[in-house]
C-alpha cells in the first residue's frame, strides 16, 4: 500500500472518530490549489470547494497558512455554506506544501489535534519521490497496518533501521513528563529493556538531547542497570517535534563509530518517525479516550445495576484501577472517630487501613471538597501511605446536595501517573457513585429503621403478658441481645432497699455478665449516672469516657444505656437497659430510638407485674396466715405447739432456721423455748432484755430485720453466729409482749424482703393467741394434776395411818406371846443335849421366834412416826455397805451388777439405818423380778432443779416390769408383785424417803424392766 493509500485510510478513520462530515488534502501544483485526497466530498461539495479554491482570497489564505505553518479557520462563503458547512479549518504541511481542509461547525481541541498530526503525513506531490525504494518508503509500507499502535510502530521503526545499520542493541523510548518510558527494544537486552521506565534524573547523560542536539555519541550505556560491553559505542538521536523532544532513538555497537551516511540515515529515520509516532500516539490516545468513555459507561452500568453497595463500589474501583493503570483504587467514607474507612478496595487484598482525617490527602479533599492530583507524593505534606513505593495520587470528592459524603482515591507507583483527563473521568464517576451511595444510604437507613421497629415488636411480644419479674427481665435481655446482636445486654432494676442490681443478662458475653447478677452495680458508672439523671447515655468510645466500668473479662468499645421509668404517679427511674459492643462507634441514633421504645414498653410491663405481684403476695399472705392459724390453734400442748409453729414458719419462709422466745418477766430475760435449725439447738438459752435481736424486740415491741447479724452491735455473743440474715417480730397479746418469733438464714445473699417481714407480722398475732391459750391450758392442767396428786397423797397418808394403828395393835398383841415362847425355848435349849436333834429343832424354833419378833418390831417402827437421826452421809459409801448384804443373793441369782457412781457426790443428811433399809428394799425387789438372771444397774449423780439441787440414786433392772395399774399401787402397804404374802418394803421405803424431804418414784414398762429413782435434797 502506497503513501497516498495510507493517508486516505488514516483520513477516513480520523473523520469517523471526530464525527467530521468531510475533509480534503489540497496541494499547490503550478500555482493552483488542487484536491488530491478527500473523504466525504460529494459532487456538490467538490464543486463548491473547487470554486472556493479558485478565489484569490482563498489562495492567499491557504498560502499564508503554508508560509507560517499554523492552523487556520474561516467562515465559508454564503453561497457555498449549505454544501460545505459553517466553517473550514486549514492544517498546513510546509514540507509537502499542502493543506488538510476540514469542514465542520466547530472542532474541539481533540479533533484539531488529530487533524494537525494527520496533516504531517500528507502525501508528496513529486511522483518520483513516491516511487523511490528508499528506507522511508519501506518504513511507511511496514506501518500501514500498525500505525495506530505505538509499540508496534516503534518496533517496525527499529527493524527498518536494523536492515540498514546492524547493531547489537537498539531501542526507542518516549519522554512522558519526568519519566522516560521504553516503547520498543531489539538486541541482547531487549527483555530487560522492554516496558522499562526510569526518571529523567536517572539518565543525566541524555540531557543534551532534550536541549535539541541532533545526535549524541557515548562510550557507555546510559540506561541504568544495563551492562556496557567494551569497547562500546552508543549513538542517540532525539525525536523532535518542533522544539519539543518526544523521546530518543538509540543504538549501541561494539564496532567503530557510525559513518556519515549512517548518521544521516539515522537522522532522517528519526524525522520520519516523529510524525508516525505522533499519529500512532494520537490515535492511541483517541482509542484510550473512547475506551475510557466506554469504561465510564461500564462503571455506571455496574454501579446502577447492583443492589449491594459494596459490590457496586468494588466494580467501580476495579474498572477505574484497570483503565487508569493505578496500583490501588478505593472509596473512603467518614467514620465517627474522625477517620476515613476504605470500602470497595481494588485489589481486594490491599491492607485495610483507616486514614486519619487530619493527616491525609483524602482527608483534605473531604474537608475542602476540592480534588487533588499529585505527581510526586513526597512533595505533598498530608500524604498518608497505604502501600509502599507509591509516587502519585489523585483524589476527588463524593459530593451530594447535602455536601461531601466521601472520596474516591487512586494511587500509582509511577510518578505523574494521572493527568487532567484522568481527574475528569474520576470526577464523573465520583458524581454517580455519590448519588448511588446517598440513595443506598437512605434506603439502608429506611430498611434499618423498619427492621429495628420489627425487632422492637418481636421483643415487645416476648415480654407482654408475662407477670413474673424475673422472667420479664431475663426474657427481655435475651431477646434484645439475640435480635439486635449485642454482645452484652443487661437489665438492671432497683430493689426494695434502693439497691441497683443486675437482674437479667443476654448476648454472646452473657456468661461474663452473669457474675454481676444480683450484685450491686458500681455507684459511679454509666448505669448509676443514668439512674440518677434519667437520661439516655450513648458512649461511642468507652476508652474516652470516665464513666465506663468494664465487666470482668470484657472490654467494651461502645455502650448504650436507657432508663426504665415507673408507671406510678411518681414516674421515678426504676432501672435501665444497658447494652455493650466490643467495637467503637457501634451504636447509631436508630439503635438509641429502638432501645428507648423497648424501654417504654418494658417499663409498663414491669409496673404491671409489680402490681400483680403485690396483689398476689397479699392473697398468699392471707392464705398462709389462715392456714397457719388453723394448724396451730387446735393444739394446746405447749411443747408440741411451739415446735409446730417453728417448723411451719421455717417452711413458709423457706429459711434455714426459726425459733420462739418467751418473756420471763420475773427474771427480765427472754428464754428460747423452741428452736429448729441445722447448726445448733438454742432451746433453753436466755437473753437479757435489750441484748441481742430477741431481747431488743421484746424490750421495744418493734420488728427488726438485719442482713448481717454478725455486724450488729447489739448481738448477744462475741462469737460469730452461723447465720447472717435475721428477722424478728414481737408476739403481742392485748399490747402485752409475750415473746418473739425469729427467723434466720445463713445462705449468701439471702435477705428477708418486705413481703416476708409483712407475712411474719401478719402471723405474729395468731401465734401469740395460740401461745396464750396454751399457757392457760398448761396452767389449768398443772393445777388439776397438783390437786389430783394432793388427793392421792391424802388417801395414801390416811391408809398408812390406818395401817400404822393396826400394826401397833397387832404388834402389842403378838409381842407378849412371842416373849413367852422365846423365853421357854431358850430354857429348853439350855437343858437339851448339844448334839441332839432336839437341840437343832429348838434352835430353829428360837430363830423363827426372833424373826417374828423383828417383824413385830418393824411394824412398831412403821407405826411410830419419830424423826430419824440424820448425819452427813456419802450415799456411794452407803450403797457399797448395802450391796455387801446382798452379795451372796446376787451371785446365786445370776444377776450382773453395773455401777455408775458419780465421783465426789455432795454429802446429804440422812438416817443411815433407814436409808440403808430403803436401798436394801429396792435392790431386793429388783433381784426378785429377775429370777432367771439379768442386769442390775445402779447410778448416782447430781441433778440441778429450778429451786433445789438433788443427789439422785437410780436402781434399774431388766426384769418383768409393771403395768400402769401396778405402778399406781406399787407404794401401797401390803402390795406385792412376787411375794406370796403381804409386803411393807416399798411402802416403808416411800415413807422413809418422804420423811427425809425426798422423792421416790418409778418408771416401768411391761417386760422391759423398771427404774426406781430416789431424790435426796442437798442441804
Amino acid at each position: 500500500m502506497g503513501t497516498a493509500e495510507v493517508f486516505q485510510e488514516q483520513l477516513k478513520q480520523t473523520c469517523r472518530l471526530t464525527g467530521t462530515r468531510w475533509a480534503a488534502w489540497v496541494a499547490l501544483v503550478r500555482s493552483e490549489w488542487q484536491i488530491k485526497e478527500q473523504v466525504g466530498l460529494t459532487a456538490r461539495r467538490r464543486d463548491a470547494l473547487s470554486a472556493c479554491l479558485e478565489q484569490p482570497t482563498w489562495r492567499s489564505w491557504l498560502g499564508g497558512a503554508v508560509a507560517n505553518g499554523r492552523v487556520r479557520s474561516r467562515r465559508v462563503p454564503s453561497e457555498a455554506r449549505k454544501a460545505l458547512g459553517e466553517r473550514v479549518y486549514a492544517f498546513p504541511n510546509q514540507q509537502r506544501r499542502g493543506v488538510l481542509l476540514v469542514g465542520g461547525e466547530a472542532l474541539d481541541a481533540t479533533a484539531r489535534q488529530f487533524f494537525r498530526i494527520l496533516s504531517l503525513s500528507g502525501p508528496t506531490v513529486d511522483a518520483a519521490v513516491e516511487s523511490t525504494q528508499s528506507a522511508g518508503c519501506r518504513l511507511i509500507g511496514k506501518l500501514s497496518g500498525a500505525w495506530y499502535r505505538p509499540e508496534e510502530a516503534a518496533t517496525e521503526i527499529l527493524q527498518t533501521i536494523a536492515e540498514e545499520i546492524p547493531a547489537q542493541r537498539m531501542y526507542l523510548a518516549l519522554r512522558e513528563g519526568r519519566t522516560l518510558r521504553m516503547l520498543a527494544a531489539l538486541g541482547d537486552q531487549a527483555e530487560r529493556l522492554q516496558a522499562a521506565e526510569v526518571g529523567l534524573e536517572q539518565v543525566p547523560d541524555l540531557r543534551p538531547l532534550w536541549r535539541g542536539d541532533a545526535l549524541l555519541t557515548l562510550e557507555k550505556e546510559p540506561w541504568p542497570d544495563i551492562p556496557t560491553p567494551q569497547p562500546w559505542t552508543w549513538v542517540g538521536v532525539p525525536l523532535m517535534h518542533g522544539k519539543r523532544a518526544l523521546g530518543v532513538l538509540a543504538l549501541g555497537n561494539p564496532e567503530q563509530p557510525l559513518g556519515a551516511w549512517q548518521r544521516d540515515f539515522l537522522k532522517r529515520v528519526a524525522r520520519w518517525s516523529v510524525w508516525l509516532l505522533e499519529s500512532a500516539l494520537a490515535f492511541d490516545e483517541a482509542s484510550k479516550h473512547l475506551h475510557r468513555k466506554a469504561v465510564l459507561n461500564d462503571v455506571l452500568l455496574a454501579v446502577v445495576s447492583s443492589d449491594d453497595v459494596e459490590e457496586a463500589v468494588h466494580n467501580a474501583t476495579r474498572h477505574l484501577r484497570r483503565v487508569l493503570h493505578a496500583d490501588a483504587a478505593m472509596v473512603l467514607l467518614p467514620k465517627a472517630d474522625n477517620t476515613l474507612e476504605p470500602i470497595g478496595v481494588s485489589p481486594a487484598d490491599l491492607p485495610h487501613v483507616r486514614l486519619p482525617m487530619s493527616e491525609s490527602l483524602c482527608g483534605y479533599v473531604f474537608e475542602t471538597g476540592q480534588a487533588v492530583r499529585v505527581g510526586d507524593v513526597r512533595e505533598a505534606p498530608r500524604y498518608y501511605p497505604t502501600l509502599p513505593d507509591i509516587q502519585s495520587e489523585v483524589c476527588v470528592p463524593l459530593r451530594t446536595r447535602h455536601g461531601v459524603i466521601g472520596v474516591v482515591n487512586l494511587e500509582s507507583r509511577r510518578p505523574d501517573a494521572f493527568d487532567e483527563d484522568d481527574e475528569q473521568l474520576l470526577t464523573l464517576v465520583a458524581g454517580h457513585l455519590a448519588l448511588l451511595l446517598e440513595t443506598v444510604r437512605l434506603r439502608v437507613e429506611m430498611e434499618a429503621r423498619a427492621q429495628r421497629m420489627e425487632l422492637v415488636h418481636r421483643v415487645v411480644m416476648e415480654v407482654v403478658g408475662l407477670l413474673d419479674e424475673e422472667s420479664i427481665v431475663q426474657t427481655a435481655a435475651h431477646h434484645i441481645a439475640e435480635h439486635f446482636g449485642f454482645e452484652v445486654t443487661m437489665v438492671v432494676l432497683m430493689d426494695e432497699k434502693q439497691q441497683v442490681r443486675v437482674r437479667g443478662v443476654g448476648g454472646k458475653k452473657a456468661a461474663l455478665a452473669s457474675s454481676y447478677c444480683q450484685e450491686t452495680c458500681p455507684q459511679n458508672g454509666v448505669i448509676a449516672h443514668v439512674m440518677h439523671t434519667g437520661e439516655t447515655a450513648l458512649i461511642h468510645d468507652t476508652a474516652a469516657s470516665p464513666l465506663y466500668r468494664s465487666l470482668p473479662g470484657f472490654e467494651a468499645g461502645s455502650e448504650l444505656c436507657v432508663p426504665l421509668y415507673s408507671h406510678n404517679d411518681d414516674q421515678r427511674v426504676i432501672g435501665v437497659i444497658n447494652v455493650e459492643r466490643g467495637v467503637k462507634h457501634a451504636f447509631s441514633e436508630g439503635d438509641k430510638l429502638a432501645l428507648e421504645a423497648i424501654a417504654g414498653v418494658l417499663s409498663a410491663v414491669l409496673s404491671n407485674a409489680r402490681r400483680y405481684h403485690r396483689l398476689n403476695v397479699t392473697v398468699q399472705h392471707l392464705d398462709a396466715a389462715r392456714a397457719t392459724a388453723l394448724d396451730i390453734i387446735a393444739d394446746l400442748e405447749m411443747d408440741t405447739l411451739l415446735q409446730r409453729i417453728v417448723h411451719r414458719v421455717k417452711e413458709l419462709l423457706k429459711a434455714r432456721g426459726a425459733e420462739i422466745g418467751l418473756l420471763d418477766a420475773e427474771n427480765q430475760v427472754v428464754r428460747i423455748v423452741a428452736s429448729e435449725n441445722p447448726w445448733r439447738d438454742y432451746t433453753g438459752h436466755q437473753l437479757p432484755l435489750g441484748e441481742g435481736i430477741a431481747g431488743w424486740v421484746v424490750a421495744t415491741g418493734e420488728t427488726l430485720a438485719v442482713e448481717d447479724y454478725n455486724a450488729l452491735p447489739r448481738r448477744s455473743s462475741i462469737y460469730p453466729a452461723a447465720f447472717r440474715a435475721v428477722v424478728c417480730v414481737p408476739l403481742k397479746f392485748r399490747d402485752e409482749v409475750l415473746g418473739v418469733l425469729t427467723v434466720y438464714d445463713s445462705r449468701e445473699g439471702r435477705v428477708f424482703d418486705d413481703d416476708e417481714v409483712a407475712l411474719l407480722e401478719l402471723l405474729a398475732p395468731q401465734v401469740a393467741i395460740a401461745i396464750r391459750n396454751a399457757m392457760l391450758y398448761q396452767e389449768l392442767t398443772a393445777r388439776m394434776e397438783a390437786q389430783a396428786k394432793a388427793e392421792r397423797e391424802m388417801i395414801r397418808s390416811a391408809r398408812l395411818a390406818a395401817v400404822g394403828e393396826l400394826a401397833a395393835a397387832v404388834a402389842h398383841e403378838l409381842n407378849n406371846p412371842l416373849t413367852t415362847v422365846t423365853g421357854f425355848v431358850e430354857l429348853a435349849l439350855e437343858d437339851a443335849p448339844p448334839d441332839s436333834s432336839l437341840a437343832e429343832d429348838l434352835a430353829l424354833a428360837l430363830e423363827e421366834a426372833h424373826r417374828a419378833r423383828n417383824i413385830v418390831r418393824r411394824l412398831l417402827d412403821f407405826a411410830r412416826r419419830s424423826e430419824p437421826v440424820r448425819i452427813a452421809t456419802d450415799i456411794n459409801d452407803l450403797l457399797h455397805e448395802t450391796l455387801a448384804l446382798v452379795k451372796h443373793l446376787m451371785a446365786t441369782s445370776g444377776v450382773t451388777l453395773k455401777l455408775d457412781l458419780a465421783e465426789e457426790l455432795p454429802l446429804v443428811y440422812v438416817d443411815r439405818s433407814e436409808m440403808k433399809q430403803v436401798f436394801l428394799n429396792l435392790i431386793t425387789n429388783a433381784l426378785q423380778t429377775m429370777p432367771h438372771g439379768g442386769v442390775l444397774r445402779i447410778r448416782t449423780f447430781v441433778e440441778e432443779g429450778e429451786e433445789q439441787a438433788w443427789v439422785v440414786v437410780q436402781v434399774e433392772d431388766t426384769g418383768e416390769g409393771m403395768t400402769p395399774e401396778q405402778q399406781m399401787r406399787v407404794f401401797d402397804p401390803f402390795f406385792s408383785l412376787k411375794q406370796p404374802g403381804p409386803s411393807l418394803g416399798l411402802s416403808a421405803s416411800y415413807s422413809i424417803v418422804q420423811k427425809h424431804g425426798g422423792v421416790l418414784d418409778v418408771q416401768s414398762e411391761k417386760d422391759k424392766g423398771s427404774v426406781f429413782t430416789v431424790r435426796l435434797p442437798i442441804d
